[in-house]
This record gives structure tokens, sequence and C-alpha cells, in this order.
């Protein structure tokens, strides 16, 4: 029985389906959303990367990461999904990915006070973090950042 217990207790890594969609305040803009598989020992790092150093040309921080790059604007879908079965699980599966980064690169952002730059949201794979298991969770792109439904429940 405390086997039972035990693996009722049991944290397990989630590949959670994402729906993303961006405010009407951006009607028309090009903006950049990347979908970005982290393990633990890069959360730090990713945690204190500058999102603008992230978007310039040339970062070795984007361009080596297996990621998806979601593309809203002229022309382009207004609500963009990345289901659970895209090829990309894989890689991030294969590294250990323990969170998803969800970056983007807003035009006009400007930093608020306090230093809590919001182009940046990290989703937590674990299943103790979900009150549903596991979640669909909706990206909303706004002018004040990254706004993600359900919210995970508190780091």
């Amino acid at each position: 029985m405390a086997v039972l217990l035990l693996a009722g207790c049991q944290t397990v890594i989630l590949k959670p389906g994402f729906s993303a969609s961006v405010a009407s305040a951006y009607k028309g803009a090009s903006i950049q959303v990347d979908l970005v598989g982290v393990n633990n020992s890069e959360l730090a790092a990713w945690n204190a990367k500058p999102i603008d150093d992230y978007f310039s040309a040339g970062d070795m921080f984007r361009a080596s990461s297996p990621k998806v790059t979601l593309n809203f604007g002229a022309g382009e879908n207004e609500v963009q999904a990345l289901p659970v079965t895209h090829p990309i699980w894989q890689q991030w599966n294969a590294k250990g990915s323990t969170h998803i980064m969800v970056i983007a690169d807003l035009p006009g952002y400007t930093i608020p006070m306090g230093g809590i730059d919001l182009r940046r949201q990290s989703v937590p794979l674990s299943s103790d973090k979900w009150d549903k298991s596991p979640p669909v969770v909706s990206i909303q792109v706004t002018p004040t950042g990254i706004i993600l439904i359900p919210a995970p429940k508190a780091e």
C-alpha cells in the first residue's frame, strides 16, 4: 500500500498544448514568439538573459536552442497552436526539458519599474504545478507582456 501512495505523489513531466494570440493593439505589427525547451541546468541563465539581446542578430541563445517560432502579423493566423504531437517535443524530451520559455519580441515594449521583463514567461512541465493534467496553455501577448491562462501554480 505504501508503494501505491508514493506512486500517487510522483511528479510527472507533462506535454501541454499551447495556443497563442496577440492583442488587437498589435494588429498589423510583426511579432515573434519563441517557445524554447529548457532543462534545470539552463533555467537560471534563461531567466537572466536580456530579451533585447535574445532577439538581436546572431544571438547564440536563440540560434542554438531547439525552439518553435510563432510569427504574427500581416498574412499570418491570428491564433497559432503548438500541439503535443509536434516533433519539437522529441528534442525537448531528449534534453530533459523541465520548462518551456515563452519569449516575445514586442515593438515599443519598455521594461516596467522593478525590472521584471514580462516578455518572458516560464511554463513548468512538472505535473504538480498544474490543476489539470496535462493543461492547455493559452499564451496571450499584450502590450504589458505575456499572460498565461491558466497560470501555473507558484514555483
